[in-house]
């Protein structure tokens, strides 16, 4: 982080942010920074009127006779972007409206009236050279300089999306002025996906430049790691009955990994997931039956006629066999933990690129804590061995119609027993349990990639409190800058 002198910008003072109105909860607070303020001022609940007071930041001048000059106007309040001419009598209603106007127009001054515009901006390269200005107030055609003590707080940016200002590839100086830039209280989360970052301004591309001057960078919490959904049950395997194995239970999983700390990129933050469970064995097939079943002779059929002959045709019967049970399909390991998102106030990426800061408070937020790893899905237990049923055969020929010749017309049925139980099917293996997600971390500027945030005396960035890690998984770092 470096100091540098005043940028040559007129800014009223730097106010504090009404969390009211917006609806916001700023949970967490300001902790691991090199700072010496008072831990009652970082604990979430502190202003950033507060913070400029008890760091000494002093506010800059403000002339109530200044008058708006070379810009396009947008009132939230009173502008429509269809019947708008971004006049101060007809503004538009929108900062987007406006900064496509003001390029289209060769202006380089978005100037806004007081109020809370729920929309993220973007700054590109046909945006270059544009400045958006708040601290107005429109009185019918009259826009003049709102000097209050509570200025900045009265023009807000109130993002609905994760990232509230995007910067990219802006190589000509353009920036904000006398406003706050809030993004969503709290990065998303959902099932078995990682937390979601939030980012108050992020800039990137090489060279790109970017100015905030007189104003309150709010950023809201990491999104926590999502919860890990439980696998179904396994089921038991099919098999013959007849492939008789140890009936042993299948070995147990290993459980995942707890997940590492997180990686910043060149434009975002990967938070640090846990790895999943590792895959259980398969139960074994019952043991082979004891005992065989009965096996003998028995008449399949007779041949001859009465008076003569009456033959028979033998054959060998038998009861059925028993049949050992399946084994079980192992559980389903669990899924991964997730990690926290990261809680970032100003990001800058870009070998040349500055982000500079004047009269300036940017506070993040409390990092994403990381989910518990999933746990395992229930093995199939294995089938239960069977006993062979018995068969029933006549061990001699048999017709009414030759009841006087012998052993032709006797009924002589015999039940042959089947074989005894096989073993019973062994269960499956346990699945391993995932492994917990990292906490989130939580830095007021991030550069990488030889770009800088350059910060005047008047100015401060502050981290708050790291994302808890689950599982063992560690927790989120938390600094004023990094690296």
């Amino acid at each position: 982080m470096y100091k540098i002198p005043l940028l040559a910008i007129v800014v009223c003072g730097s106010g504090c942010f009404d969390y009211e109105s917006l609806n916001r909860c700023w949970d967490g607070g300001c902790g691991g920074d090199d700072q010496s303020a008072s831990s009652d001022l970082l604990d979430g609940s502190s202003t950033p009127a507060d913070l400029a007071i008890a760091y000494d930041l002093g506010p800059p001048a403000c002339d109530p006779s200044v008058q708006p000059t070379d810009g396009v106007f947008v009132s939230v309040v009173n502008g429509n972007d269809l019947s708008g001419q971004g006049s101060q009598l007809l503004p538009f209603k929108t900062i987007a409206t406006g900064l496509t106007a003001a390029a289209a127009s060769g202006l380089h001054f978005v100037y806004l009236d007081e109020g809370t515009y729920p929309e993220n901006i973007n700054f590109s390269a046909s945006s270059a050279g544009l400045f958006v200005s708040g601290g107005w107030k429109a009185l019918g055609a009259t826009w003049s300089r709102d000097c209050a003590p509570d200025f900045v707080s009265r023009t807000v940016i109130a993002s609905p999306t994760a990232v509230a200002v995007k910067v990219s590839g802006v190589t000509v100086p353009s920036g904000l002025i006398n406003l706050t830039v809030a993004t969503r209280a709290k990065g998303l989360s959902s099932a078995n996906t990682s937390g979601e970052t939030v980012i108050g301004v992020l800039v990137t591309g090489v060279n790109s430049t970017f100015r905030l001057t007189g104003v309150n960078v709010l950023t809201g919490q990491g999104g926590d790691g999502g919860s890990a959904s439980v696998p179904p049950d396994a089921m038991n395997l099919t098999c013959s009955g007849s492939d008789p194995g140890t009936g042993m239970a299948g070995s147990v999983g290993t459980a995942g990994m707890p997940g590492k700390a997180g990686v910043l990129g060149a434009t975002a933050f990967t938070p640090g997931d846990g790895m999943p469970g590792l895959t259980a064995m398969t139960g074994a097939s019952g043991t082979a039956p004891a005992i065989a079943p009965e096996t003998g002779m028995c008449v399949s059929s007779c041949s001859g006629t009465c008076g003569g002959f009456c033959g028979d045709v033998a054959d060998t019967c038998s009861g059925a066999p028993g049949k050992n049970g399946c084994g079980g399909q192992p559980g389903l390991p669990g899924s991964p933990g997730r990690g926290g998102g990261a809680s970032i106030g100003i990001f800058a990426s870009g070998a040349g690129a500055i982000v500079a800061l004047d009269h300036t408070v940017v506070r993040a937020q409390k990092g994403g804590d990381g989910s518990t790893g999933g746990t395992a899905g229930k093995p199939g237990l294995g089938t239960a061995g069977s006993t062979g049923n018995p068969v029933t055969a006549n061990t001699h020929c048999y017709s009414p119609a030759c009841a006087s010749i012998p052993n032709c017309g006797t009924n002589s049925p015999h039940s042959f027993a089947g074989g005894s139980k096989g073993g019973d099917g062994g269960p499956g293996g346990k699945g391993g349990d995932g492994g917990g997600g990292a906490g989130g971390p939580s830095y007021g500027s991030v550069t990488l990639d030889g770009a800088r945030v350059l910060v005047d005396a008047n100015s401060i960035t502050l981290g708050g409190v790291g994302g808890t890690g689950a599982g063992g998984a560690p927790a989120g770092a938390t600094a004023s800058t990094f690296p």
